[in-house]
């Protein structure tokens, strides 16, 4: 097996493995925090996290603009061009850091002026410093570390660190809830926490690649692109996080709450599934570069079995959440958690969100950041507009619709795309396997009934889960193999391609 492909299996394992962790603790936590201080104080501690993804627009554009720049010369083993890249990211870097301590401190002033909370304005200023000052040290030391481990094929590094400092964070949290402290000591315990990051991964920069450095000349020309990919994340994040937004604003901190429930559901099973592209990227990004034609046969393969993954994965989240969710808010009384529509709306928003990935590395590997910026603008400012305006009429389904039309329009525009300008071909095989499996989607639910039912305890519901998903996946992938009956070979002959390459150094 090469290298490249020993690389990506440890990805996804690893992958797996710690976001399984991650959406253990992930799941507890705000039980915990909902429990003890209530559903406003966790929608407090949600919008915050959200305005601080909001901040790291400020980081936009540098991360993936390296990324996509460090896979040819790492395929080609180029390490001056890799050390000048990374060295120009470094800069970026650190003028993003001072930019984003500045944003902290005005988030914190601003914000609590803005929002209706029963605590003092010092409490929530002070909760909002503890909560992002960790990113201002990840700005200037670490960051560039994992633009060069993520396009060298070393995700499973991240997760792993990432994975532990998680999981040594939600137990410290835990322990100081059930103690009796006060939700500021809590993200205080978060802020020491994060910074443990940073020695990790200097210790394993230094041990495992002594040649990267991080101090030659700058390549800025590589990160050109970097302006234009700022527009898309920021077209992106806004497109993304702009609810919880709106929702505070518009509605109260408890509506809030409900949201950022569902959406801690769905992100986990989103961020689980986005692990397979994740851990393939350096795979598919090098082979774009080297051989066009290899990589449409080898991205044919990894869309048809994505697509089926995606659909199975989140046909079982839309069948066990709300009975999940009843036993999971069984002692909250201050506002209802369960709504069918809301669930049915966060499902087919993270279909057409996850759906579209692969169409979407196509033109991340392509860098066709400048051609498509417009696109993603259009698509942020259709998802503004129609929830400020439904916010108004049907609140919390208002911002979930508005995001579903934003997805239906650019979902198409990026498999179009995709497919016609940059691999100049149909994208008729696309649309054949949206449509099988939303058909399949729609048939399941509707026939859910016939064995969804009421729950006594966690239990019950995961021995369901464990029987039918298999059962669900099996649908899917038989359903879509009688249409495409040579994927299945196809499959076999990259895995045998893959481990049959020759075996070269990491």
């Amino acid at each position: 097996m090469s290298s490249q492909a020993r690389k990506g299996k440890k990805n996804l394992i690893y992958g797996f493995l710690g976001q399984f962790i991650i959406m253990a603790v992930s799941l507890i936590l705000p039980k915990f925090m909902i429990d003890t201080f209530g559903s406003e104080i966790n929608g407090l501690v949600s919008s915050i996290m959200q305005l601080y993804l909001y901040l790291s627009l400020l980081e936009a554009g540098i991360g993936t603009t390296s990324i996509q720049a460090l896979y040819k010369p790492i395929s080609e083993n180029d390490t001056l061009s890799i050390n000048s890249i990374l060295s120009a990211t470094k800069y970026y870097y650190k003028k993003t850091g001072i930019y984003y301590l500045i944003g902290i401190l005005l988030m914190a002033i601003i914000y609590p002026m803005i929002i209706s909370v029963q605590l003092n304005y010092l409490y929530v200023v002070f909760l909002i410093l503890f909560t992002g000052f960790s990113n201002v040290i990840s700005f200037f030391f670490y960051a560039k570390i994992k633009v060069f481990l993520i396009a060298n094929g070393n995700n499973y590094i991240i997760t792993n660190i990432m994975t532990l400092v998680k999981l040594i964070s939600s137990i410290t949290k835990i322990v100081l809830i059930l103690a009796g402290f006060s939700i500021l000591m809590v993200q205080f315990s978060f802020m020491i926490i994060n910074i443990i990051p940073l020695f990790l991964f200097l210790v394993y920069m230094k041990k495992k690649y002594p040649s990267i450095k991080f101090d030659e000349k700058p390549n800025f020309d590589a990160l050109k692109e970097k302006n234009s990919v700022l527009i898309h994340q920021i077209s992106g994040l806004i497109f993304s996080n702009s609810d919880i937004l709106i929702l505070s604003i518009f509605l109260n901190l408890k509506i809030v709450s409900v949201y950022s429930v569902y959406l801690l559901f769905y992100t986990t099973v989103y961020t689980l599934i986005n692990i397979i592209p994740v851990s393939l990227n350096h795979i598919l990004g090098q082979q774009y570069n080297n051989n066009i034609e290899e990589f449409k046969k080898t991205h044919n393969v990894f869309e048809f079995y994505f697509m089926i993954i995606n659909f199975a994965a989140f046909t079982v989240v839309m069948l066990y959440i709300l009975p999940f969710l009843s036993l999971y808010t069984s002692n909250v009384n201050d506002v209802s958690y369960i709504s069918y529509l809301v669930a049915l709306l966060f499902t087919i928003n993270n279909l057409l969100q996850a759906g579209r990935a692969p169409s979407l590395q196509i033109i991340n590997f392509s860098q066709s950041f400048t051609g498509t910026r417009n696109r993603a603008i259009l698509e942020m400012l259709i998802n503004l507009i129609s929830s400020l305006i439904l916010v108004r009429f049907f609140g919390i389904y208002g911002v979930l619709i508005g995001t579903t039309l934003a997805l239906l329009y650019r979902a198409n525009d990026i498999i179009i795309y995709a497919n016609k300008r940059v691999l100049k071909r149909s994208s008729f095989q696309t649309y054949k396997r949206w449509i099988l499996n939303f058909s399949l989607f729609i048939a399941i639910i509707n026939l859910s009934n016939l064995f969804i039912r009421e729950y006594k305890d966690y239990f019950k519901i995961l021995q369901e889960v464990i029987f039918i998903a298999p059962i669900i996946l099996l649908i899917y992938l038989l359903a879509n193999l009688l249409f495409e009956r040579k994927m299945f070979a196809s499959l076999i002959t990259i895995i045998k391609k893959w481990k049959s390459t020759k075996k070269v150094n990491n």
